[in-house]
């Protein structure tokens, strides 16, 4: 069904404003099959999508909701015709959305009334913007508590695959030269088991690249720590210790 005239005259002032604004923005973006209404991305990398739901249909207005549903945007707009604010069920439906989205960490506004929009246009350069500038602060504000833990994050397993990697080449060292009169074959599991771990960890806050990388070391370590004798521990020695090395040298790009 085509878009009233009141819908896309909406989505023409916020796509002008959001290029003014931003300097990129873009109609009737695609995403994940989607056709989002507007959507902009700011100079800091932030991305922001206005959704127009005009059609108060309730089958019109769930395919718009989970488009929000579905969308990975930093900040969502959403702006509405006011019969669907003076219908509770619509209402009810959009909150759960709301709820949902801000507990995953998405900056959303509440629905707009796009007649206010329609009546003065104008109104968007202090409203709309009044919104969207609080909604990038916070945004901002979560990205630096996000950095801070990441960081602290990194700190803590690197020491422990520091400390696990030294120990357990230790292990393995006395193993090779006292065998089982040496405690080495009890404790070479736990080492093991806390370098999978921490490495895990890092591979929870890396980036697509380097979550390959660790892959490859996560793999390697479900091997050895299924080994339990001497005699496997004694085989895979070198492999564990190049392992080892390989896990303490993970680096997350932390910018």
């Amino acid at each position: 069904m085509p878009e009233s005239e009141a819908h896309v005259k909406i989505k023409k002032i916020i796509y002008g404003k959001f290029n003014e604004w931003y300097g990129a923005s873009i109609r009737e973006f695609y995403d994940e099959g989607h056709k989002l209404d507007v959507y902009a991305v700011t100079s800091e990398g932030y991305s922001i999508y206005a959704e127009v739901i005009w059609d108060p249909s309730k089958s019109h207005f769930k395919d718009d909701l989970l488009s929000i549903e579905r969308s990975d945007a930093d900040i969502i707009i959403t702006i509405v015709n006011p019969e669907i604010l003076e219908n509770a069920a619509r209402v009810r439906e959009f909150e759960k959305t709301l709820v949902s989205k801000r507990k995953a960490g998405t900056k959303m506004s509440p629905m707009l009334n796009g007649h206010k929009i329609l009546d003065n246009p104008g109104s968007v350069n202090h409203e709309i913007k009044q919104i969207v500038d609080v909604l990038l602060s916070e945004k901002r504000e979560q990205r630096a508590r996000d950095q801070q833990k990441k960081i602290e994050i990194f700190r803590v397993s690197k020491e422990v695959l520091l400390k696990s990697s030294h120990l357990l080449k230790g292990h393995l060292g006395y193993l090779e030269e006292k065998g089982n009169e040496y405690h080495a074959k009890s404790r070479i599991p736990g080492e093991i088991e806390n370098i999978i771990k921490h490495s895990s960890v890092l591979s929870s806050i890396g980036n697509r690249t380097e979550k390959e990388k660790i892959k490859s070391i996560l793999e390697k370590g479900a091997i050895y720590g299924g080994l339990t004798t001497t005699q496997q521990f004694l085989k895979f020695s070198n492999e564990i210790r190049e392992w080892a090395n390989e896990a303490n040298s993970i680096q997350i790009d932390l910018s």
